[in-house]
């Protein structure tokens, strides 16, 4: 998931490094406080970014942590909201409103 929406392998490590095995594991422990991870990003760009050591420095762009703020929100909102989990790869510009369209198909109705 990380390598599809264009995370880069050291900013991968990082956040496996931090504990984050996988996007389960961030979804599990963010999914209910998404702003949360988005400071922890933030956080990890203020510590890590300007690091002496090559080895340890990673920062991650706006462009980044929108994706990965993304995912998170997006997992939460399809499992609260929808109660399923669409497949992202069928969302797109000529169909945004796969999820909304396929649960209205099903008789179920959304307050907008």
């Amino acid at each position: 998931m990380l390598d599809t929406i264009g995370i880069e392998s050291h900013q991968r490590n990082r956040l496996v490094d931090d504990g984050f095995t996988s996007m389960k594991y961030i979804i599990d422990l963010h999914s209910n406080d998404v702003d949360g991870f988005k400071k922890y990003l933030t956080n990890l760009n203020k510590t890590f970014a300007s690091s002496t050591n090559e080895d340890l420095r990673v920062y991650f762009s706006p462009v980044d942590i929108s994706r990965l703020v993304g995912v998170v929100y997006y997992y939460n909102h399809a499992i609260n909201t929808f109660h399923r989990l669409p497949d992202l790869l069928l969302i797109d510009v000529d169909n945004p409103l796969y999820i909304t369209e396929s649960w209205i198909k099903k008789g179920m109705t959304m307050i907008v």
